[in-house]
This record gives structure tokens, C-alpha cells and sequence, in this order.
């Protein structure tokens, strides 16, 4: 889902983030990432914390 999200708001996704995105396994940050994304202007707004 946080992949459909940043592909709906033109994010740009490089390959660090996708690697991140896809080797994470927890459930909770995944959502904390998606919300984010909802709002984010740039990718490094998605992974803050």
C-alpha cells in the first residue's frame, strides 16, 4: 500500500528507499510510513521519526 500511496503523490521512490520499504516487516513502521506519505513533499519526510 505505501508503494501505491507514493506512486499516487509523484513521489520519487530511489532504490535505497525501495529496498527499505521492501525488507521492512514491521507492520507498525510500514503504517507510520504510509501515513506520512499522505502528506509528505519529499521522501525523506516519509522515513522521518
Amino acid at each position: 500500500m505505501l508503494l501505491k500511496i507514493l506512486a499516487a503523490r509523484t513521489l520519487p521512490v530511489d532504490e535505497a528507499a525501495l529496498v527499505r520499504i521492501l525488507a521492512c516487516t514491521d507492520n507498525v513502521a510500514l503504517e507510520q510510513w504510509a501515513e506520512a506519505a499522505l502528506t509528505a513533499t519529499a521522501m525523506d519526510e516519509v522515513f522521518k521519526e
